[in-house]
């Protein structure tokens, strides 16, 4: 079973969640930084955000919710950012996995200052190395 990449919201660009065009969204800052081709990427994960459009204000009761949704047992899930991970009740601890078939990867929109560490791709290929290698076990 792939895992689950799951980020918060649909940028201005459209189409498919955390995809690979327009280059610099979200997805291609994340597939580049896990050193990825196009074709590696989209053949490695299925990808959705919690949200199919920017929510006028986050509801962290209502990200829950739909957080829940996305919950499958077994599958591996890869959340994307201090959101994302508190809507599944997850410590925010980047580049780790706080428990067995999750990662915590910072969201890779751009703003965020964590994948300015130079170790920062180092730290999400090994953690999504694991996870894919794994099936998340």
């Amino acid at each position: 079973m792939k895992p689950l990449l799951v980020g918060e919201a649909p940028g201005r660009a459209p189409g498919p969640a955390l995809g690979v065009v327009p280059r610099g969204s979200a997805g291609d800052r994340l597939r580049r930084a896990l050193g990825m081709t196009d074709d590696e990427y989209l053949g490695a994960f299925d990808r959705v955000n919690l949200y199919e459009a920017a929510p006028a204000a986050w509801d962290p009761v209502d990200a829950r919710v739909r957080a829940f949704a996305h919950r499958v047992a077994g599958r591996p899930l890869v959340v994307l950012g201090r959101r994302v991970a508190e809507a599944f009740r997850l410590p925010y601890a980047p580049f780790t996995s706080p428990a067995p078939g999750v990662v915590v990867l910072p969201h890779p929109s751009g703003r965020c200052r964590a994948w300015n560490d130079p170790r920062a791709a180092d730290l999400a290929r090994r953690v999504i190395r694991d996870i894919l290698n794994t099936g998340g076990k």
